[in-house]
């Protein structure tokens, strides 16, 4: 349970994990063009793992119009480097799911708010004081211990980060997780002010 509004976790998420966790073995990954230790590597869902997602994270998102929602799954090893400190999703909510085992889960997720204006939530208002490179302008809310089969979900402008401990050399013993992106009417203008 969370001390915070609007950020769900739900453990046992999957009835079979262990299913999900092998179609993520299965992937191809990718890391963006151009990068070298980026923050993750990722595989695209098919149409039916993605729809399975929704349908389960479904009721953990309040009420309203979903245009679309995306999802894929990401991996990162011990030696990645993360790109900001903390960010906020384009996405009306956004979702994890821990599909790391029991014995190699380390660090998590972690919210954060900003000191000087208390926000949580990315105020657009406040958008010139936000320096999400800047740790020392930032401070922890809640830290959501990564464990498998875990569900973490969040509004998507809300201000948070993977809990940098990363660990693992190789996809079956590093943090993998599988992400949900939903999105809403007005989504486009989160993606240009955020």
């Amino acid at each position: 349970m969370s001390s915070i509004d609007q950020l769900i976790i739900r453990d046992d998420f999957y009835p079979d994990p262990d299913l999900i966790r092998q179609r993520a073995l299965d992937k191809q990954y990718h890391a963006p063009p151009g990068s070298t230790k980026r923050l993750a590597k990722t595989a695209a869902c098919t149409d039916q793992e993605a729809r399975e997602l929704f349908e389960l994270a479904k009721p953990f998102v309040p009420e309203g119009d979903v245009v679309s929602f995306r999802v894929l799954f990401r991996y990162t090893l011990a030696g990645t480097i993360k790109k900001t400190f903390c960010h906020v999703d384009g996405t009306s909510y956004a979702g994890i799911v821990y599909l790391t085992l029991p014995e190699h889960c380390a660090g998590g997720t972690s919210i954060y708010r900003h000191k000087a204006t208390g926000d949580l939530i990315f105020n657009p208002e406040h958008r010139e004081l936000y320096n999400l490179q800047d740790e020392s302008q930032w401070e922890i809310a809640e830290e959501v211990e990564m464990a498998h089969n875990r569900l973490v979900m969040y509004p998507g402008q809300m201000f948070h980060a993977l809990t940098p401990v990363f660990f693992g050399d190789d996809i079956t013993n590093g943090r993998l997780t599988q992400n949900i992106f939903i999105m809403r009417p007005g989504d486009a203008a989160l993606n240009q002010r955020s």
